[in-house]
């Protein structure tokens, strides 16, 4: 036999044709995933979009933050808003202003200048 392998008894020796529609065979089946694994795949996408949404909307609504503005004195507004994003959202929104009374600091440096 002309192939490369060494023919066994009782083996039937393989002949090109059967070998090339095998590795065709074989090519196509592991190119092609099975609808079971697309339907686990479009599954696991649906799940971290899922987990996406749910990362988004951790956290309190503004309208909590906002009744926690409230209790939050003149001179920490400033240090409330720059937390975050929403937290400045909420700050705007209440309309309270940034503003820090450093009127109980002795500076020297201030004094000097003027």
């Amino acid at each position: 036999s002309s192939s490369s392998t060494p023919a066994v008894e009782g083996d039937v020796p393989s002949t090109s044709a059967s070998t090339t529609s095998k590795r065709k065979r074989r090519r196509r089946s592991e190119s092609k995933p099975s609808l079971d694994a697309v339907h686990v795949i479009a599954e696991q996408n649906d799940q971290n979009e899922q987990q996406q949404k749910e990362k988004k909307k951790r956290g309190l609504p503004d309208e909590l933050w906002s009744k926690i503005l409230e209790d939050v004195d003149e001179n920490s507004v400033t240090a409330f808003a720059s937390v975050c994003k929403q937290l400045r959202r909420v700050q705007k929104s209440s309309g309270r202003r940034l503003r820090m009374d450093l009127g109980h600091y002795d500076c020297p440096l201030v004094s000097d200048v003027s």
